[in-house]
C-alpha cells in the first residue's frame, strides 16, 4: 500500500533532520498520468464481468423503441428539441453498431461512467488545494474519483443499461463543473455563463435531473473559491445573472413538459405526501452509501401518508440536522459541508415534492455520489489521526486503497447478480417479498425460457405474499395457462379474477378486460379442438366447439359493451363470429351501419378484419386505409393492415406498417417475425436476423425465431451458427421435427 501511495501518486516526503518540513517535487507528465491509469483500470476490473448483462426491467422499452428509429432522423434540426434526446441518440448509434448485442451497450455504459471518474478526479485537483497541502491533493483526488468509481451504490446506474440517463447526464454536469473551476475567477463572466449554459443544455438531454447545475456551482463558489464571502460571489453577477434569469421559466419548462412523463401518472400520491415519503427514501439512501448492504434494482416502499408517522419524524430530524450541520461547518469543515449539501441539491429533482411513480431507485444516487466522495479522503484522515495520533499521507492513501479494493470487489459481487434475469428477479423476490413487479419480471423470465411450470410457480407466490394484486396476478396466470395450452385452468384463473374484482368493486376497465381474456381463451380452446378431429366423434367434437364459441362469445360481448372504443376487443369479437360461420351476416349488419353513421374507426377497423379471415385481402386493404386515417396510434391496426398487405401482394406497403407498429411497441413479436419474413423473401437477410435476434433477445426460447435464423444460416453457410441455434430448439422442445430435420441435414 505505501508503495502505491509513494510510487503511484509520486509523493515523496522528505524529513529533514531537526525540522518537520516537506519539500515537493517536480511530477513528471507520465507520472501524472497514472492516477489516471489506476482509475481506469480499476474501474474496468469492477465492472468486467457486467458485458453479457441482458437487457432487463425497463430496458425493453427505453432503448428498443429506438430500434425502428433510422439513424438520420437524430440529425435533424428538430431532433435534438425532444425529451431526452442524446440519450435515445446514443442507443440508437448502439443498435446501429451492433444491433441488440448488449455488449456495445455495456461498453459505452462503462466508458461513460469512466470518464465521469476521470472528470471528477480533474476537479478534485482544482478543489483540494484549497483544503490540504499540496503532497496530498493527487492522492486525495485519486481516492475521490476512485470512491466514485467503484462503490457498488453504482452498479444500476452503470450495469442497468437504461441508467445511462444518470451516466450521460452526469458527463456534462460534472464538465460543467471542471470549466467553473479552472477559468481563474476574476475572468468568470458571460462567457464561461454561456460555456456551461450550453453543457447544461447537453445534460438535459440526458436527464432533466442536470437542471440543478447552476445551484452546485454555486455552492462549489460559495465554499471553495469565496470562502463563504457573498461579496466575493458577487463580483461574479455576470456569470450568475443569465441563470438566475432563465431559472425559472426552465423550471417550469422541466415540470411541464420533460418530467410530465416520468411524474405520477400511476398513483393517487400527493406532493405533500410524496415529500413525506421522500423523508424516509433520503435515508435509506443515506444508508446505502455508508453501508451498501441490501442493493436492489426494485426496493419495496410504502407511502407516508402522515407527518406524525415516527418514521418520518426521525427522518426528517437527520435530514434538518445534517443540513444544519453542513451550514455551521461552512468554514471549519469545507470538504463535508459540500457534501451534505451537494447531496440535498442534486437529489431534489426526484426527492422533493414532484410525485413521481417509483418512489426509489437507487441509479437516482449516482450524482449526488459525486459530490459525497469529496468527504471520503478527508474521512480517512480523520480515521487515521484519530488512531495513529498522524495524518502522514501515505498512510490516509494505503487506507483508502484498501477500501477501494473490498469496494471493488463488492461491485463485481453485485454485478454477477445482473448477469442473469433469474438471478437479478430473483434478487429483488427475496429482497421485496410484498411487491409484485419482481414475481411478475421472474414468471415472464422463466416463460421466455420456455419454463412454464417455474413461470406458474412464481406466478402463485405472488398470489400468496401480495394479496393486493390478486387480480392482476391471476390474469397473468391465466394467460401463462392459456400460452401452455391449458384452457381449463387458464379459464378458470380469469374467472376467479373477475370474482375477486367484483368483491373489490374494481372499475368497467378491469371487468372488460377480464371478459376479454375468457373469451380469447374460449375461443382458442375452440380452435384446438381442430387437432382432435379424427380421434373422437364428429358430433362430439362439433358440440363442444360450439359449446367454446358461444362462451367466447358471450363473454367478448360483455366485454365490447365495457370496451366499446378498443380495437382488441373488437378483433376477438371478430374472430370468434368467423370461426362461427355467422361472418356475411356481421359483415352486412357492419356495412349498414357505415351507411348509416358514415366512417367510424370500429365498424371500418372490423370489417378489414373480417375481410382478411375470409381471405379477401383486397377489401381488407380499403377497409384498413380508410381506418389508419382515423386513428394512426394503433398497433394492432397497423398489425393487421400490414398483413392483408402483404397477402394482397404489397409487400413494400407491408413492412412499412409492420415497421409503424413496431415504432408504437417495440416488443411486438408477433409483427418482427412478420416482418422478419418479408425481409428473407426480399433476400434481406441481415434484416431478417436483426428482427428475429430481437425476438430472442426478449425470448430466447422462442422455437420458430430459432428455427427461421437456422434457416437462414444453412442457406448462407454458416453452419455452426445454424447448429447452435437448433440445439437452443431442442433444449426447449427435445422432439421438434423441423429442428431434428435441419440437424440431419448438417450432418449428412
Amino acid at each position: 500500500m505505501v508503495f502505491w501511495a509513494r510510487i503511484g501518486f509520486s509523493l515523496r516526503d522528505n524529513i529533514l533532520q531537526g525540522r518537520n518540513k516537506v519539500r515537493s517535487t517536480a511530477v513528471s507528465p507520465f507520472v501524472k498520468l497514472l492516477p489516471v491509469v489506476g482509475l481506469l483500470f480499476l474501474g474496468t476490473i469492477a465492472y468486467r464481468n457486467s458485458f453479457d448483462g441482458p437487457f432487463v426491467f425497463d430496458d425493453l422499452y427505453s432503448i428498443r423503441n429506438t430500434f425502428e428509429v433510422p439513424i438520420s432522423d437524430y440529425l435533424t434540426p428538430t431532433a435534438f428539441l425532444r425529451s431526452r434526446f442524446l440519450l435515445a441518440f446514443t442507443f440508437a448509434l448502439n443498435n446501429f453498431v451492433g444491433g441488440s448485442d448488449v455488449w456495445g451497450y455495456h461498453l459505452t455504459n462503462l466508458a461513460l461512467h469512466l470518464l465521469n471518474g476521470i472528470l471528477l478526479f480533474a476537479i478534485g485537483m482544482q478543489l483540494f488545494p484549497r483544503l490540504v497541502d499540496e503532497i496530498r491533493v493527487r492522492a486525495y483526488s485519486f481516492l475521490t474519483a476512485g470512491f466514485f468509481l467503484l462503490h457498488p451504490l453504482q452498479t444500476e446506474s452503470v450495469t442497468y443499461l437504461s441508467s445511462r440517463s444518470e451516466l450521460l447526464s452526469t458527463f456534462f454536469y460534472l464538465g460543467a463543473i471542471f470549466l467553473f473551476v479552472r477559468v481563474p475567477s476574476h475572468k468568470i463572466g458571460f462567457v464561461t455563463s454561456g460555456m456551461v449554459s450550453l453543457l447544461l443544455l447537453f445534460g438535459l438531454t440526458g436527464k432533466e435531473t442536470a437542471i440543478t447545475l447552476p445551484a452546485a456551482i454555486f455552492l462549489i463558489d460559495y465554499l471553495f473559491i469565496a470562502r463563504t464571502s457573498v461579496a466575493s460571489i458577487l463580483s461574479r453577477w455576470r456569470f450568475y445573472l443569465p441563470f438566475l434569469v432563465g431559472g425559472l421559466i426552465a423550471s417550469v419548462y422541466i415540470v411541464l413538459v420533460f418530467l410530465r412523463p416520468s411524474l405520477n401518472t400511476g398513483l393517487t400520491l400527493s406532493p405533500w405526501h410524496y415529500l413525506l415519503t421522500q423523508s424516509r427514501v433520503i435515508m435509506k439512501y443515506i444508508q446505502l452509501i455508508v453501508l451498501p448492504m441490501d442493493l436492489n434494482l426494485d426496493h419495496d416502499f410504502k407511502a407516508s401518508l402522515s407527518i406524525l408517522e415516527p418514521a418520518v419524524i426521525v427522518s426528517s430530524m437527520v435530514i434538518f440536522a445534517l443540513i444544519g450541520i453542513a451550514c455551521r461547518i461552512k468554514n471549519t469543515a469545507p470538504a463535508y459541508a459540500f457534501g451534505i449539501l451537494w447531496f440535498f441539491i442534486t437529489l431534489g429533482p426526484t426527492s422533493s415534492f414532484v410525485p413521481i411513480v417509483d418512489y426509489i431507485f437507487e441509479h437516482r444516487l449516482y450524482l449526488p455520489l459525486a459530490g459525497i466522495s469529496f468527504a471520503f479522503p478527508m474521512f480517512l484522515e480523520w480515521v487515521v489521526g484519530f488512531v495513529a495520533d498522524r495524518k502522514a499521507v501515505a498512510s490516509v492513501t494505503a487506507l483508502g486503497v484498501g477500501t477501494l479494493l473490498v469496494l471493488m470487489v463488492a461491485t463485481t459481487r453485485r454485478n454477477e447478480v445482473w448477469r442473469d434475469e433469474v438471478s437479478l428477479y430473483k434478487d429483488i423476490v427475496a429482497k421485496s417479498p410484498g411487491k409484485l413487479r419482481g414475481y411478475n419480471g421472474l414468471a415472464l423470465t422463466y416463460l421466455n425460457r420456455g419454463q412454464l411450470d417455474d413461470a406458474i410457480s412464481a406466478l402463485k407466490q405472488g398470489l400468496e405474499n401480495v394479496p393486493e394484486g390478486r387480480i392482476s396476478t391471476l390474469e397473468t396466470l391465466g394467460s401463462f395457462y392459456l400460452n401452455g395450452g391449458r384452457y381449463a385452468e387458464a379459464i378458470d384463473s380469469f374467472k376467479r379474477a373477475v370474482n375477486e374484482a367484483t368483491a373489490a368493486g374494481s372499475d368497467e376497465t378491469t371487468f372488460g378486460r377480464l371478459y376479454n381474456d375468457i373469451g380469447v381463451a374460449y375461443r382458442r380452446n375452440a380452435d384446438d379442438l381442430e387437432t382432435l378431429r379424427g380421434q373422437i366423434d364428429e358430433q362430439d367434437l362439433l358440440t363442444k366447439k360450439s359449446e367454446a364459441l358461444r362462451e367466447a362469445r358471450l363473454a367478448l360481448e360483455k366485454s365490447a359493451e365495457l370496451l366499446p372504443g378498443e380495437l382488441w376487443v373488437q378483433d376477438s369479437l371478430v374472430a370468434v363470429i368467423h370461426a362461427s360461420g355467422e361472418g356475411e351476416a356481421y359483415a352486412a349488419e357492419l356495412a349498414a351501419k357505415l351507411e348509416e353513421k358514415g366512417n367510424e374507426l370500429r365498424v371500418l377497423y372490423c370489417l378489414g378484419a373480417l375481410r382478411s379471415l375470409q381471405e379477401r385481402f383486397a377489401e381488407s386493404v380499403t377497409y384498413f386505409e380508410q381506418a389508419e386515417k382515423l386513428n394512426s396510434s394503433s398497433t394492432l391496426l397497423y398489425f393487421n393492415y400490414a398483413f392483408a398487405l402483404a397477402r394482397a401482394g404489397e409487400k413494400d406497403r407491408a413492412i412499412e406498417k409492420y415497421r409503424s407498429a413496431l415504432m408504437i411497441d417495440p416488443t411486438m413479436n408477433a409483427a418482427q417475425y412478420n416482418l422478419s419474413l418479408l425481409y428473407i423473401e426480399k433476400s434481406d437477410f441481415d434484416s431478417a436476423i436483426v428482427h428475429l435476434q430481437d425476438i430472442l433477445a426478449r425470448e430466447p426460447g422462442n422455437v420458430q425465431s430459432h428455427i427461421k435464423v437456422a434457416e437462414i444460416y444453412l442457406f448462407q453457410g454458416k453452419i455452426p451458427a445454424a447448429r447452435q441455434h437448433l440445439e437452443s430448439v431442442l433444449a426447449v422442445a427435445p422432439g421438434n421435427a423441423r429442428a431434428m430435420e435441419l440437424l440431419q441435414k448438417i450432418r449428412s
